[in-house]
């Protein structure tokens, strides 16, 4: 019997989502349930506050890391990206990260 673990895949969007796709189909077909930013409904929460909720109901963290850079919550410089990894690493959930070669090419953002 299997089980079903809830992963939070983290990532800049624009840059990776061919990567996210190819990840949540690799996840959805080791059964797992994966939580991330497309599937996020409206919500009046701080989008901040949002993102590190729900990595806090996961039992795994996933992140892909390319080579942008981008969104911040207000008043932070620290990303979005970054602070959901920071928030998995704070609450002690196993991390797996997987970084994009270095001729990955990125979007100019």
């Amino acid at each position: 019997m299997s089980v079903v673990r809830r992963v939070f895949l983290s990532s800049t969007y624009k840059d990776l989502a061919e990567l996210r796709e190819i990840a949540r189909k690799a996840l959805d077909g080791m059964g797992h349930y994966v939580v991330r930013m497309e599937n996020f409904p409206a919500s009046s929460w701080a989008a901040d506050d949002f993102c590190r909720a729900r990595v806090q109901e996961c039992d795994i963290f996933l992140g892909i890391l390319g080579g942008c850079y981008v969104s911040c919550p207000p008043k932070s410089e620290i990303s979005f990206t970054e602070r959901e990894y920071l928030t998995a690493i704070e609450l002690q959930k196993p991390c797996f990260m997987f970084l994009t070669d270095e001729s990955f090419p990125s979007p100019i953002i």
